[in-house]
């Protein structure tokens, strides 16, 4: 029988051009504390408004910009230099957040319940007070998201946080499209979320929790979001939606939740304020750790702890020791300066990708106070795309590959 030959038809791309250039991206995060209850409000809002455009990030996680008059103010002064950008769309409303009725009655809950917070004015601490189960919770839950958004944020016209009857009036914003995040970009986007954690129906939070991503032109996709604390020690009672029982439970039920969702996207990038952390000497206090060690055995490496370990909400930050409740840097030791709670999360396995980390927004302002009353968080990131290959190189691995074939069927 005469021999059979096989004859194999092969396909040759030659590459000619030269290795694609690496490109660096600057992915920030900054919490901007744009509430009504912290020193100078507006006038850091109005500083934001002229250091933001200025900035460097290739693309920028914001938190904390709260009102949605003050979020359309940002996207305005920064449309030039991030042309791009994601965010819950906002719909101003006449109708009023509260309804009287039940703002009168979870009202008179709370200064009854709460007698040690309550005083002419609406305060956090009535607010969190009143949030327990056995105090007012059914009251306040009565008075719906919208409602309680307002209470919490202020009124924009008013400028006011301590003016609960201004939440009975036009507000001219909705309450009910918060979350306080805004995601600009300098690079193209696509496929863009705007969504909420999921909570029990019915169920209300002392703001709005919720998170925003996109598709990042040649770099991934990008999560910027902000988890929940309640400024307080982790010996205070929760006061988180009634199907969690701590804030650790419901910080890690929103980890998990963007798991589920964008699990298939890869890389993916978690940027935001997700108030936890690990210690870090004597210095760093951990803020809810076992949730950090979930996200880096996630596959996620801070570069914020791994290459720059300063505190982000730092007990020198005068904002902080002006304004907030004691207790507010959760575990520190005596000689803690803060906790490091603003992240940008990398995949680990793409940890060389990452050229350097450095803290902003640091300085104290003209005003005598930072920017916010947490420090920004910067990672420049090396977009490595795969060279093209040497032609020669090609060509020779293809005629090895055809001569041991062709040995294999002489023999």
């Amino acid at each position: 029988m005469p021999p059979t030959f096989f004859f194999l038809a092969v396909t040759i791309t030659l590459y000619t051009g030269a290795s694609a250039i690496n490109s660096t991206v600057e992915l920030t995060t900054f919490n901007a504390a744009s509430a009504a209850f912290l020193s100078l409000w507006r006038e850091r809002l109005s500083a934001l408004l002229t250091e933001l455009p200025k900035s460097t990030a290739s693309v920028l996680c914001l938190q904390e910009v709260w009102l949605e008059t003050d979020l359309l103010a940002v996207v305005n002064a920064t449309s030039d230099a991030f042309p791009y950008h994601v965010r819950l769309e906002t719909h101003p409303s006449a109708t009023p957040p509260c309804d009287a009725i039940a703002l009168q009655t979870a009202l008179a809950c709370t200064q009854t319940r709460c007698p040690s917070e309550a005083g002419d004015s609406v305060s956090v601490g009535l607010l969190f007070c009143g949030m327990l189960e056995e105090n007012c919770r059914s009251e306040l839950r009565a008075l719906g998201q919208r409602c309680m958004n307002c209470l919490v944020l202020g009124n924009p016209i008013t400028g006011l946080f301590n003016d609960p009857l201004s939440c009975l009036g036009d507000t001219g914003v909705s309450y009910a499209s918060t979350n306080g995040l805004l995601l600009l970009s300098k690079i193209p986007l696509r496929n863009a979320v705007a969504d909420s954690f999921n909570i029990a129906a019915g169920e209300i939070q002392v703001v709005t929790r919720g998170y925003l991503s996109a598709e990042v032109e040649n770099l991934g996709t990008v999560i910027c979001s902000h988890f929940p604390t309640y400024h307080g020690t982790p010996e205070d009672p929760y006061i988180g939606p009634v199907e969690f029982e701590s804030v650790e439970e419901e910080q890690n039920a929103y980890f998990q939740q963007l798991m589920n969702r964008y699990s298939s996207k890869s890389p993916l990038f978690l940027i935001g304020d997700y108030n936890h952390g690990p210690s870090i000497g004597d210095a760093i206090a951990a803020a809810y750790p076992r949730v950090y060690e979930e996200v880096l055995a996630r596959g996620f490496i801070s570069p914020a702890v791994t290459k720059v370990g300063l505190c982000t909400f730092c007990s020198e930050n005068v904002i902080i020791s002006s304004d907030y409740i004691p207790g507010t840097l959760v575990n520190r030791s005596t000689n803690a300066t803060g906790v490091l709670i603003d992240h940008i999360y990398i995949p680990s396995q793409l940890s060389s990708n990452v050229m350097g980390a450095r803290r902003i927004y640091d300085s104290v302002l003209p005003l005598g106070v930072p920017l916010s009353d947490h420090y920004g968080m910067s990672v420049t990131y090396q977009i490595r795309e795969t060279a093209a290959e040497d032609p020669t190189e090609t060509f020779e691995e293809w005629k090895n590959a055809f001569n041991e074939w062709k040995n294999k069927k002489e023999c």
